[in-house]
């Protein structure tokens, strides 16, 4: 019988000792994976797979360890290298992936119950007609002064400006000289310190004891307005106010009136 032979059959059939030493390895392997399925079906259930999933895992497995049982001839290398795979697969969880449950955001119609308030809209309200205030033209023909009053009543709200002798804005002697410009006087004097000097020395204005409506009222020499009646001016007052009619009485009156000629 050659060498060769002889290997062959040693490898065949291994000896007692190292067929008791095998099953001792097997045996404790045996052991250390049923340790680890147990500890890997613990971590499955924990993670939420169901044991029954895991107690099929070992039941496929099982052939491979009778089967390894059952093969003597196995090395020791072989023999490791099929339990650690087999560790390796056991080890690895099972992982279920439940499909997510989309909620739908649109809103629920709910039905209205019956007997609720029905609400209908209010009507539009009815604009307010815009009233205009139209003014008559100052009269053509009369005595001047009642012209120069009418003229000048067409100014009535304009603001008081200092200065000022025009629609956009009057003081008090510069209302009396734009309206004098309007019924054709043409020399009256621009401010009331002229009308009393250039204007009366002219024969333009006459002082009277009886005034008339139109006629110019002076208070002391800084302030003129046109006379309407007893204890009633008209013109532009003072800055802050607008051209109108005036009470006046007490310490606040007319010093002089003077008739325009």
């Amino acid at each position: 019988m050659t060498a060769a032979n002889s290997s062959r059959r040693n490898r065949r059939r291994p000896c007692p000792h190292c067929r008791r030493r095998q099953r001792r390895l097997l045996t404790s392997a045996l052991a250390i994976f049923i340790t680890v399925a147990s500890l890997a079906t613990w971590a499955t259930i924990s993670l939420g797979s169901s044991p029954s999933a895991q107690a099929e895992d070992i039941i496929v497995h099982k052939p491979k360890l009778q089967a390894v049982a059952q093969a003597p001839s196995y090395s020791q290398q072989e023999i490791r290298n099929l339990l650690s795979n087999e560790f390796a697969q056991a080890a690895q969880p099972t992982i279920t992936h439940t499909p997510a449950t989309h909620k739908s955001s649109a809103p629920r119609y709910t039905p209205r119950p019956s007997g609720s308030p029905t609400y209908t809209a209010s009507p539009a309200p009815t604009p307010t007609p815009t009233v205009t205030h139209t003014y008559a033209p100052p009269p053509t023909s009369g005595s001047l002064a009642s012209r120069l009053l009418a003229e000048a009543e067409t100014q009535q709200g304009t603001p008081y400006v200092w200065a000022g002798a025009s629609p956009g804005g009057f003081d008090c002697s510069g209302l009396v000289y734009w309206s004098a410009l309007q019924i054709g006087i043409s020399n009256m004097p621009r401010d009331t310190y002229s009308m009393l000097g250039q204007g009366v020395s002219s024969g333009l204005l006459v002082p009277t004891s009886n005034p008339q409506p139109g006629d110019l009222a002076f208070f002391g020499s800084g302030h003129v307005e046109l006379y309407v009646s007893p204890g009633e001016t008209f013109g532009a007052l003072q800055p802050g106010t607008v051209v109108g009619f005036h009470p006046y009485g007490g310490s606040w009156a007319p010093t002089a009136f003077y008739a325009i000629t």
